[in-house]
Order: structure tokens, then C-alpha cells, then sequence
């Protein structure tokens, strides 16, 4: 009872009296409880480091400076301090050496139960809390679910987990009693056993819970209702639930990465059932892995101009290089929703003193798996699938170092291994993507407005670009994923899953991702009676669009025909310039269609009569020219472009 459920706690739950504190790890404990706990018992399987505050304690024999001891019965209330437990984990894993406790450290490089050696080698400056492999394995299983009568997984951790936080999703705990806790966001439950030091992590709602090690049974208070949430989060997380059970076969490493991978995978309950009600998702019971495959990128907008997700209407962060936009929130439901690890992105550390349940990370440390993301020391660098206006960054001189350091972890392809940048610059870097992996193809579609073909650009990466980019005009958003520009008819659309786009110089009704083959329906577009030949009004709408269309046609060839001129060599988004160079120039070169007043038409001489008018011979402006005189005029947009 000298151990707290909560390291945070300052009061003893048993006798009230203050905890003290461990000077290595910040653990706290109550030493009136301590000591009487050692008198009653004869026990000696507390994995405890001993120390003396001073050295000429009188209450037993001379003791040397720097004492220190494994053994609990040797423990003195006058003189003794807990150096640290072994058995008790906090979120206090990494310890500054000072002059005070640098001494003990050479006393705590092995472990205490088999006296293998923990501690390699120490730095000079920090320890960071490990514990043996061998004495504290970890073990899982599978208990029913007194909600959902279905199997739900448990870990059995060798150790007292004195966290306040739920490790899934960081959310205060609800604390029960002095050996029970739960997450409400998660309805995950911890049971602790005060005669073990261990404690039972629950991921669902049931009734009791046995120690693994004693076998004691221990009942467990809570009064959650809601069996269709419940029900939903079981289906979800069958996936998650495997992986969790499995982990001690899977995994190899420091026991206490399984708090690193809880964190990972384990979805939380809350926003679990927000994500299924706002993309419709069908959760299908039979397929474990039916909800990991067809969770959309929620977190990247298709406006890097924006401020607000447009998922969860949170602020966007933004990544250290190029400036892309990005939501926190949403990428970590991201992270624990799928099983996927297919971005190419590259994320570093912030903050070498994170206090989260991961490793301890250098701030040299760079990653290209997006599973080692932390919320609370983690930052994006860039995302490699994603491209903005912001194209080029320049190294500023108040981190010249780190930044150089960053960028040169980012100089090879992460899907192929081939190397990008040969050269970085000083003072400007810019955004480039492999050749090999990011292959622009294209193809035709049929236009609903023309019902002629028109081409669509496939581009293997995210386009978050606000402007046209043949016109520079502001685009027009119609959803988180569709964008259109009314000045050049061109079609934007996205793919949430696969970070791609399609990019349709025309007007359709659907798009189809080349990479997913999932269809995009396009609903959006509003047709102006100008650009279609059947709601033309007069003969100046029937120009315009004349002139319209041979515009388009010159620019779509041009278009397709520019797919066959990538090389090796080349910036793919050199691609974006060579399309505003031959937009801007099928517009230069318009065919020329003016009206002629009747008063320059003279000469005229009957050639023929049929179909819907006459002909005639006339003269304009000296030439002789043919001109058509229409006897019905009702059809004249339908009449006169067939014949132009």
C-alpha cells in the first residue's frame, strides 16, 4: 500500500501522509508504509535500489558513503532513501546524471533477480528506465466482454503502472480505487495487484480480472453501459486486438515498447464512432481488416491556403520544409486506423526530453515510417506526396546546423532507395520528387458537355495548390477533395486514400484514381449556356463557342502528346509551366471568327437552295466569299457548328 495507482498523487491513499520521491525516475512512495510493510513481512521480492542519505547513521553499523543495496530488509527510516523501483513504472523514463546521483548509477547496470547485465553502456549526461527482458516478460490472453459477450484481449505486465494517462490516447484516467483505473474515451481498464506489483491492462469492459502471477482475483467496479458503442469498437479493433495479443511472439525488445505500440494501434472509442458516422463507413463483421484498408487521408487539405481541418476543425500545423498544411489530430487517428504505412514522408524529433511512452530520441533523429510518430515530440518535415506553391526553402542562419542535418536525411527516395538530391545547396533547397516512383500518365475521357474526348492527367502525387495552374485564377472548392477553375473548365480531383490527381481539361461527370480504382462522382458543375452548343441563344454564343472549342482542342493534343517528352532528367513539375505556356498560347492563336455587318457583303449572285437555307456568291472586301442565308433560325447553334 506504499505505491500509488497514480504517480501524480501527493497524499498516501492509506495513511495520508506525504509520498516521498526517488531521486532517480521521480517515483513516489509513502516511507511510514515502506517501513511497516518490511516489518510484517518477510518477503524479499521488491526490485528496489537502497541508498543512504548520510553515512553515520546510529541506529545500525557505519555504512560507506555512496551505500547502496538491493536488499529491503536492510532499509533504515532514519537514513534510507529508495534510489528506484524496478516494478514501477512512471511516465518519468529518462534521468538527467547529476553530481548527487551519479555515484549509484554503477550500482544498477545489472539486474537484481538474475544479475544480467541492463545497462551496457550509460551516457554521460542521462539514463533512461529499462528493464530486463528475461525477468519481466509480458504476457497476453483473451476474457469475455460482459458487454458485448465477445472476446476482448488483455496484457499481463509484470510491473506496477503508475500512469495517470491513458497510454492509448493520453486522456486523464478515471481512478476507481487505489488499484483500479479506467479510460473513458477508450474503455480501456488497468487493474493493478498490490501483492504483485502488477497490473492487467483490459482493452473492453468486463467483470473481473486474475492476477497472472498470484492468481487473485480482483472485481472490477464500473457501471458502462453502451453496448453498441461497444460493439462497433470490438469489430474495429479485432485487427488491433491480434496484434496486441500476439505481441510477445512478434516483438523482441525492451519490455516496455509494448506502451509504444498500444499507443500506435489501439483506436479510441469517441473517435472511433465519429469517424464511422461521418464517412458512412459499413463495418463489416466477417473481414478483421475490412476498416484498416478504407480509411481516407482526412488530415491533409486540398487547399494548402486553409487554417481549419475541415475533418475535426482544428488548426493546421504546418511541416518544417515547404510549408505544407496538415492536421495533428487527425493524422494520429490516421496512424492508430490503419494498417497501412504507405506515405513517404519524413518525420524528426523536437523535443529530446518527451515524456511519452516511447524510446528516447536525439534531435538528430529522422524517420521515414510514419508508426514512429509521436504527438508530443514528433514534427513532419515534409510529405514527399504532397505539393504546394511553396516549392523552394531557404536555410535560415539561426539553426543552420540542424536544418542542414534534416534536409540531408531527406535526400534519397524512401520507396526505391535512389538518391534525389546529388547536390544540395547552401541557402535553398527545393522540392523534388523521384522519377521512377512518382510516373505522371495520362489518358481520355468523354466529355459530358461536348460528348467529344478530352484528356486527364494522372499525378501520382496530392495537388494542394489554391490557383489554376494554366491561369493563376483562384479555384473554386466544392469539397475536400474537388476543385474546379471556371475560367479554363479544368477539373481537379483528389483520391483521400491514395494521395493522388486527376486533372480533366474539360467537363465530366466522374473520375476514376489510377491507382485505387475507386470513381469520384463530380455533381458540382454549373454549365454556362456559352460553353454548350446545345443552349447557345444567338450566333455571337455560337462564335464564342467555336473559338472555345478549337482553343481546347489545340491545347488538349498538345497536352497528350507532352507525356512522351518526360525523361530522367527532367523536374516533373516542370510539368505545371508547360502547361500554362500552351494554354496561354492556344488562347494567342484563336481562330479568328468576327461578324461581318451585311452593308460589307456585296455582289450577291443565287448559287443554290437545299438543306436548312441558301447559298450565295458575294464579294467582301474585294474576295470573293460563300454565305449561307438560313431559313429558320430556331436551330441555328445545332445547325451551324456541324457545318463549320
Amino acid at each position: 500500500m506504499f505505491i500509488p495507482f497514480n504517480n501524480d498523487e501527493i497524499e498516501c491513499c492509506y495513511c495520508r501522509g506525504p509520498y516521498s520521491t526517488t531521486p532517480l525516475f521521480g517515483q513516489n512512495y509513502c516511507k511510514d508504509c515502506l517501513f511497516l510493510y518490511i516489518k510484517h513481512t518477510i518477503i524479499n521480492n521488491l526490485d528496489v535500489y537502497i541508498c543512504s542519505g548520510y553515512s553515520a547513521c546510529k541506529k545500525h553499523e557505519l555504512r560507506r558513503l555512496y551505500f547502496c543495496t538491493q536488499n529491503i530488509q536492510e532499509w533504515c527510516n532514519s537514513c534510507s532513501k529508495v534510489l528506484f523501483f524496478k516494478q514501477i513504472v512512471t511516465n518519468n523514463r529518462l534521468e538527467y546524471i547529476n553530481c548527487y546521483n551519479k555515484e549509484y548509477i554503477e550500482n544498477i547496470k545489472n539486474c537484481k533477480l538474475c544479475d544480467k547485465m541492463i545497462y551496457k553502456q550509460i551516457s554521460i549526461n542521462k539514463i533512461e528506465f529499462r528493464l530486463c527482458l528475461d525477468c519481466y516478460k509480458i504476457s497476453s490472453g483473451w476474457v469475455e466482454s460482459t458487454l458485448t459477450k465477445k472476446i476482448i484481449p488483455i496484457l499481463y505486465l509484470p510491473w506496477w503502472d503508475a500512469y495517470n494517462q491513458c497510454i492509448a490516447c493520453d486522456q486523464l484516467l478515471k481512478f476507481k480505487s487505489n488499484c483500479q483505473k479506467l479510460c473513458l474515451n477508450c474503455k480501456i481498464i488497468y487493474t493493478g495487484c498490490r501483492f504483485c506489483l502488477t497490473t492487467n491492462i483490459i482493452f473492453g469492459i468486463t467483470g473481473q480480472s486474475q492476477c497472472k502471477k498470484c492468481k487473485r482475483m480482483i472485481f472490477i467496479i464500473n457501471n458502462i453501459t453502451n453496448i453498441e458503442e461497444n460493439v462497433i469498437s470490438t469489430k474495429v479493433n479485432i485487427y488491433k486486438y491480434n496484434q496486441i495479443a500476439n505481441y510477445t511472439i512478434d516483438m523482441n525488445s525492451d519490455p516496455l515498447e509494448v506502451y509504444d505500440l498500444i499507443s500506435r494501434f489501439y483506436l479510441p472509442l469517441k473517435p472511433l464512432t465519429d469517424l464511422i458516422s461521418y464517412f458512412k463507413i459499413a463495418i463489416m463483421e466477417d473481414n478483421e481488416d475490412s476498416f484498416s484498408s478504407i480509411v481516407p487521408i482526412m488530415f491533409i487539405p486540398f487547399n494548402n491556403d486553409e487554417n481549419e481541418c475541415y475533418y475535426c476543425k482544428k488548426p493546421y500545423s504546418t511541416t518544417l520544409l515547404f510549408k505544407q498544411k496538415y492536421c495533428k489530430h487527425c493524422l494520429t487517428l490516421y496512424i492508430k486506423c490503419t494498417a497501412n504505412n504507405n506515405l513517404d514522408v519524413h518525420i524528426i524529433t523536437i523535443d529530446s526530453q518527451c515524456r511519452n511512452r516511447h524510446k528516447p530520441r536525439s534531435l538528430d533523429f529522422c524517420v521515414q515510417n510514419l508508426w514512429e510518430w509521436c504527438n508530443s515530440c514528433s514534427e513532419i518535415l515534409c510529405f514527399r506526396q504532397i505539393v504546394t506553391n511553396n516549392r523552394f526553402y531557404r536555410v535560415n542562419n539561426t539553426d543552420n546546423y540542424r536544418q542542414q542535418k534534416l534536409i540531408e536525411n531527406g535526400k534519397d527516395c524512401k520507396i526505391c532507395g535512389k538518391i534525389i538530391y546529388k547536390q544540395i545547396s547552401i541557402n535553398i533547397v527545393e522540392f523534388k520528387l523521384c522519377l521512377d516512383c512518382y510516373k505522371i500518365s495520362s489518358g481520355w475521357v468523354e466529355s459530358t458537355l461536348t460528348k467529344e474526348v478530352i484528356p486527364i492527367l494522372y499525378l501520382p502525387w496530392w495537388d494542394a495548390y489554391g490557383q489554376c495552374i494554366t491561369c493563376d485564377h483562384v479555384l473554386e472548392f466544392k469539397s475536400n477533395c474537388q476543385k474546379l477553375c471556371s475560367n479554363c473548365k479544368i477539373i481537379y480531383i483528389g483520391c483521400n486514400y491514395c494521395l493522388t490527381t486527376n486533372i480533366i481539361f474539360g467537363i465530366t461527370d466522374q473520375s476514376q484514381c489510377k491507382r485505387c480504382k475507386r470513381i469520384e462522382e463530380i455533381s458540382f458543375i454549373t454549365i454556362n449556356t456559352k460553353d454548350n452548343i446545345d443552349t447557345c441563344r444567338d450566333i455571337n454564343d455560337v462564335i464564342y463557342y467555336i473559338q472555345n472549342t478549337v482553343a481546347l482542342y489545340k491545347f488538349n493534343c498538345k497536352i497528350a502528346n507532352y507525356m512522351d517528352t518526360i525523361n530522367e532528367n527532367m523536374n516533373l513539375f516542370d510539368l505545371h509551366e508547360y502547361i500554362r505556356k500552351i494554354f496561354l498560347s492556344s488562347r494567342t492563336n484563336q481562330l479568328l471568327i468576327n461578324e461581318i455587318p451585311h452593308s460589307q457583303i456585296k455582289n450577291f449572285k443565287y448559287v443554290a437552295k437545299g438543306g436548312f437555307g441558301i447559298i450565295y456568291k458575294a464579294t467582301w472586301l474585294g474576295q470573293d466569299v460563300a454565305v449561307k442565308r438560313f431559313l429558320n433560325s430556331q436551330y441555328i447553334s445545332k445547325i451551324t457548328f456541324p457545318m463549320l
